[in-house]
């Protein structure tokens, strides 16, 4: 549980500590949608979403019995939402500094958290599913 704790934790600082020693050196654009700007033009609707989806991973972070692995996973994305929530709030949007020009997309560490965490409960759950894991299980 405290290494829970303090995954979601160090997430939601990572952002905001590495932005404050960019500050000068990066572009920040203002993002009021969510993932990707979608619903852009709904702010409310966005801040109402993003803090159910913290609450409900958070909550499940820390009372559901589950694997390491899979806290782990659901931890990461927990920090990340957090921070992103937590601008909203505060600011009424989520700033975004990384640019992928390649896409003309901006993001942010909080939307790698996100992914990353989203990609080990992915891989997480797909190991525990796997043929190999379930074919014993007729």
């Amino acid at each position: 549980m405290l290494l829970t704790f303090i995954t979601i934790t160090l997430c939601l600082l990572a952002e905001h500590a590495v932005r404050l020693l960019l500050h000068d050196i990066v572009t920040l654009s203002c993002n009021t949608g969510a993932a990707f700007g979608i619903f852009g033009d709904v702010p409310g609707f966005t801040l109402m979403l993003s803090g159910i989806a913290c609450a409900v991973i958070v909550c499940a972070c820390l009372f559901v019995r589950m694997k390491r692995t899979l806290r782990l996973g659901l931890a990461v994305m927990a920090g990340g939402a957090l921070s992103n929530f937590l601008e909203r709030v505060v600011l009424g949007h989520v700033i975004d500094w990384i640019p992928c020009p390649f896409i003309n997309l901006n993001f942010n560490i909080a939307d790698v958290e996100i992914s990353l965490g989203a990609l080990i409960v992915f891989l997480v759950l797909i190991n525990e599913n796997s043929p190999e894991k379930t074919s014993g299980e007729q």
